[in-house]
């Protein structure tokens, strides 16, 4: 073999291990962008923002875990509730941030769960507890609760308002 024939062997192996590689990179980043749902990472980020600014503005406590029962997201308004900050709390189990929280019950049956109470830290609140489904596949739960007394407090005040409205218009 001469030197002519050992540079165009190393061309070509050069050439194919690079058109091996422009094809893996390919099929890697049409993968990619399929998992991601075809956004940009601009767009990602940007939604990213979206959700943590509605889901640390939210005047309930919300918690959501992902399907093994661990604590993905913890809102301010529950970590105020755990008294804890809410940072903290992620990364654990549930049933060791709230005991007897039910989540896991959600997780096992894949059913929804309205305005059942939970007591925690010696106060009773009104909780919702909802599965996530991704793609017919379960992902996780999402439980959202309030202070049982401010909901009884909100449902009298709007009682008043209602009994004022209707005096109001009976009167001439």
């Amino acid at each position: 073999m001469t030197i002519g024939n050992y540079v165009t062997e190393t061309w070509y192996w050069i050439f194919l291990f690079m058109l091996i590689g422009i094809i893996g990179a390919t099929l890697i980043s049409l993968h990619v962008k399929r998992s991601i749902l075809g956004l940009e990472p601009e767009e990602i980020g940007r939604l990213f923002q979206e959700r943590e600014s509605v889901f640390q503005s939210i005047h309930e406590a919300m918690i959501a875990v992902d399907r093994r029962g661990i604590v993905t997201m913890c809102n301010n308004q529950a970590g105020k509730l755990l008294q804890v900050e809410s940072d903290k709390v992620v990364g654990k189990y549930i049933e060791d941030v709230i005991p007897h929280t039910q989540l896991a019950e959600v997780l096992e049956t894949g059913e929804r769960q309205f305005n059942k109470e939970l007591w925690v830290n010696e106060e009773r609140f009104i909780v919702n507890r909802v599965p996530i489904y991704y793609e017919n596949r379960l992902m996780g739960a999402v439980s959202t609760f309030r202070n049982r007394t401010e909901v009884e407090k909100l449902a009298e005040e709007l009682s008043n308002v209602k009994q004022y409205s209707e005096a109001a218009g009976s009167n001439p």
